[in-house]
Parts: structure tokens; sequence; C-alpha cells
């Protein structure tokens, strides 16, 4: 027994003394590797350094090199990247903040450069008496009572424009019953029928010195003006944007306009005439286009001067986040499609801001008509309450706000000149020749819509930095303050992987005897030819035409 522990015991102790044996075995081989793994990086950086494009690094691994002045070296190479990305930010800042600048390209572009305005003609009276009168008679109205309110409550119906004019919600009320049993559901069939259509406006037509039929070239439009005609207007028409080449009142629009005086007005502007609204031809009129009013009995002209905004392709590359405005095929509108602008945008977003608050449109979204998947109730005049609040209050505009329109990257613009002249009471020779079936044109409207001259103004909006100067930028402040250049990202990226992978091969295999032979052979700088190498070695290429023997 006292064997048996004995040799237990002795065998105990030989296994623990085996196991630390091992593990003092493993712990000096990893100090070893890891050695190797110093030296092996240590190499291939000293190799860089040596050899680099980079000013001043080959000096912070000479050994010639105090360590007073490597310690100098090394400061100044600090200095450099510091300095380097210091400018670099700058230049990265100036890139980002300030993309585009807009300069001016021509003041003598074709008029064809520049698509003809639309011209929207809409009456200051909203509503006619003699197409009043003959739409109550068309109406059921059981009640003679009744036929004096609704007499009295049509005319209230601008108060869905004209946010100044009062109505009484009592008599509207009995108005809205009135129309609802005669089937007049919709506010827009209404205004229709009191108010002055396209043939009652316009008399005689003239385009490009050429007569033209006024109900063909002009479209029944909507606008917050009422029912109005439009020319050129696309969205009411199915021919392409008109241009003329030249520029003069021959080459232009001319209309022959009958205001229609009446003795009951429903205008606080003037008693009778027209508003005529300028705009792009696929913008909707509305209030943030041009317009000029137009007097009964005047000759009015409306000189345009065409504007036109492009873009280079350097600004179309950039994101939509840092040229801050959209081309009109990056954004698609519910109902205007591909005829992207900021205001037809707006529009689209205030005709939510109607339906959302009060679960209706007003009349002159007729826009929003035609989609039978997105159609919207037409607001009746039960909702004329809520309309008139909403636009009277400040909560429209703080949800317009809201809208996240952003303006349009190209763009035309019409500048207005008018001047006008009274018509005189008897027949000049300038109507006789323009109109030749109207005798006598006082007391109605001749407008006159033509661009000032033959030549047109384009401004060009071109990147401030493109990427080639950015480039060209980084490349000369890093090649001011550090010597880099393309050059040296090839280095850094031989040295960095395929370098140091053959050192890997190599070095980690060195004894000290090799180590001192090959710093021998390095500090000699004499080369040896193939039959000359050490026996049992063979050698590997640096990058820059030395040789390492290694085993």
């Amino acid at each position: 027994n006292n064997i048996s522990h004995t040799s237990a015991g002795e065998c105990i102790l030989f296994v623990a003394y085996t196991e630390f044996k091992v593990m003092r075995i493993k712990r000096t081989k990893f100090r070893k590797s890891s050695n190797n793994n110093s030296k092996i990086i240590w190499e291939t950086f000293k190799d860089f350094a040596e050899n680099t494009s980079i000013h001043g690094l080959k000096h912070t691994v000479t050994k010639d090199v105090s360590r007073h002045e490597k310690v100098f070296w090394v400061l100044v190479i600090i200095s450099g990247i510091c300095g380097a990305v210091y400018m670099t930010v700058l230049f990265w800042q100036r890139y980002t903040s300030n993309l585009s600048r807009t300069s001016l390209s021509t003041i003598s572009a074709p008029t064809t450069a520049v698509p003809f305005p639309g011209v929207t003609i809409c009456n200051l009276n909203p509503i006619m008496l003699s197409k009043m009168a003959a739409f109550i008679q068309k109406l059921d109205i059981n009640d003679t009572a009744d036929e004096l309110i609704v007499r009295r409550a049509l005319p209230q119906l601008i108060s869905f424009t004209d946010v100044a004019f009062q109505y009484n919600l009592t008599e509207l009320t009995i108005l809205q019953s009135v129309l609802e049993q005669n089937n007049y559901y919709d506010t827009t069939l209404v205004m229709e029928e009191i108010s002055s259509s396209c043939s009652d406006m316009l008399l005689h037509c003239i385009w490009n010195g050429r007569n033209i039929p006024c109900l063909e070239s002009f479209s029944k439009s909507f606008s917050q003006d009422g029912v109005c005609c439009s020319f050129n207007f696309l969205e009411g028409q199915q021919h392409p944007t008109r241009f003329t080449k030249y520029g003069g009142m021959e080459a232009g629009l001319k209309v022959l306009l009958n205001p229609h005086k009446q003795d009951v007005f429903y205008s606080h502007l003037y008693p009778s005439g027209f508003k005529s609204i300028i705009h792009y031809p696929t913008e909707y009129p509305g209030p943030s286009s041009d317009s000029r009013l137009i007097p009964a009995g005047k000759i009015f002209y409306l000189q345009v001067l065409g504007t036109n905004l492009i873009c280079s392709e350097d600004v179309k590359m950039l994101p939509i986040d840092q040229r801050k405005c959209l081309y009109p095929d990056e954004h698609d509108l519910t109902y205007f499609g591909t005829k992207y602008t900021d205001f037809t945008c707006f529009l689209e977003c205030e005709e939510n801001i109607y339906f959302t608050v009060c679960d209706c449109v007003p009349f002159y979204y007729s826009f929003s008509g035609g989609f039978s998947a997105l159609d919207k109730p037409t607001c009746n005049i039960s909702k004329l309450p809520c309309i008139q609040d909403l636009k009277l209050s400040q909560t429209l505009y703080n949800m317009l706000e809201h809208c996240n329109c952003m303006s349009q990257c190209e763009d035309s613009f019409y500048q207005l000149i008018s001047t006008s002249a009274v018509i005189v009471t008897h027949a000049t020779a300038f109507s006789k020749m323009a109109f030749e079936n109207f005798t006598d044109i006082s007391g109605y409207n001749v407008l006159n819509v033509f661009f000032l001259s033959n030549e047109q103004t384009i401004y060009m909006r071109n990147t401030v930095t493109s990427a080639i100067y950015l480039l060209s930028s980084f490349g000369g402040v890093y090649g001011l303050f550090m010597g880099c250049s393309l050059i040296t990202v090839a280095e850094i990226f031989y040295c960095g992987l395929f370098r140091f992978l053959v050192n890997l091969k190599g070095i980690g295999t060195i004894g000290n005897n090799d180590m001192k032979n090959r710093t021998k052979l390095k500090k000699q700088g004499r080369r040896i030819n193939v039959d000359q190498r050490p026996h049992g070695m063979d050698y590997v290429y640096h990058i820059y035409g030395q040789k390492t023997f290694v085993h």
C-alpha cells in the first residue's frame, strides 16, 4: 500500500510538472510570436517610411538621425497632417454649403426660348343679373317668399371667393334647400349658371396677327375670382404650349371683351371690367400669379418680359437635399402629375387642408375633379362659415408652412409693363382694322398681351465647386502640406497589404544570426547574386528592389 501510494503521488507530481512545462513552453512561444509580429510591423513601416513620397517621414526611422532630430520631424509631420485636415474640412464645408450660383447667361435669347404666358380673363362682376334671373325661372319654387329669398341669396355665393362680402346664413340655408329640391347639389354648377361664360365675355380673338375662334382657343377655368376663361392654359386644353417667334403687339394675343355693364354690380374694385391673370402655362391661375385690372371702356396693353432659369447638368447630378430644388420628374403631384411647381404643390396642399378641416373643397379647385378614386365633395352653402373662418384665421397659413413644397429647379418668369388708353365713343381706324365686324367698341375692352421685344433673358444656375474641383483642391492641399499624391495611396495600400504579407512569411522565421546577417547586408549595401546567397536561404524581393534572405 505504501508503495502504491508513493507511485500514485509521483504520478500526480509528474503530470503537474508536465503541464507546467507545457504552459511555460506555450507562453515562451507566444512571447516570441508577439515579438516577431512587432518586428514584422516595424519592418513594414520602416520600408515604407524610407522610400515613400511623404515628406520628412524617412527622417523618423533613419539610424543616422539623432533622437532629437526624429522628434523634430515627427512634430513637423503631425503639423502637416493637422494643416491638411483643417484645409480639407474648409474645402468640404464650402462644397456642401454653397453648391450653386445663378449667373446671367444671355440677354438676347429668341422669344421661342420662353413659352407664351397663360392668360386667364375673369369678369370683375362674377354674377350677371340676366343669367341669374333666367336661372331662377328654371327653378321649381313653390313659395313666392322663398323666391325673393333665393333672389337675395344667390349673389351671396360670392362669399366663397370674397371674404369681405357679407352673407346671411339663414337666407343661404333656404337657398340650399331650394337648390337641392331642384337637384343642384354642386355649387360649381350653380356658379356656371349665373356667371359670365366665355361666349359672353369673348367677342373677337387674334393670335399672331390671325383671327382665331375664341371658344376653341380659350377654355373655361376656375380661380378664386370665380368662373374665368384661359388661353394657353394646359389644364383645360389639349394643344401643346404656344410660342411666338417675334415680339410686338402684332405677334401676341389680342382680344375684344364685353364687360356686360349692369346697374347692380357685385365687385368692390370696379363697377365693371376684367381681371387679367398672367401665369405659366402649366400653373393654375391663383393669388400668387401676376395680374392687372382692366376697367370697362379701355384698351389695355400688357407688355411681357420673359425670363428663363435653367440649370446645368452638374446641378441636376447633385442630391436633392444639397441643391434644394426639384425637377418635374422627381416629384409627382396628385392632380398635376409631372407638372410640378412650388405653386401647384402649395395649391394641392391648400386643397387638402380645406378637405381636412371642412370635409369638402371650394368649387374653384376644379382640378380635383376627374379623379374617380380621389374625388372630393364640393362645398355646399352649409360649409361657407367653415371656409370663411379658415381663410380669416391664421390656421390656414400655419398649416401651409408644413406642406414641404420645394422650389422648382428650372422656371420661367414674366414681368409685366401695363399701359392703357380710353376707347373713344366713335370707331377709330385702329378698331376698324383690328375688329372688322365691330364698328363701335366703346364700352368694351381690348386686351393686348405680347412680348416687349424679340429678345429674352436666360439665367444659368451652375455649381460653384464641382467634384473635379474638390478632388484637385484636396490634391493641392495634401501635396502642399505632406507631399502626397495618388501614388502615395498606392504605396500605403501596397505596404499595408502585400508587403506586410511578404514580411509575415519571411521575417517570422528569421533567427538571430540571420537577422544580424540581414542588417549587415543592408548596411554594406552590396548586391549579392544568386550563387552568393548563404547556404539554405531564399531571398524575398522588397518593393524597392532590395533582397532579404530567409530560411
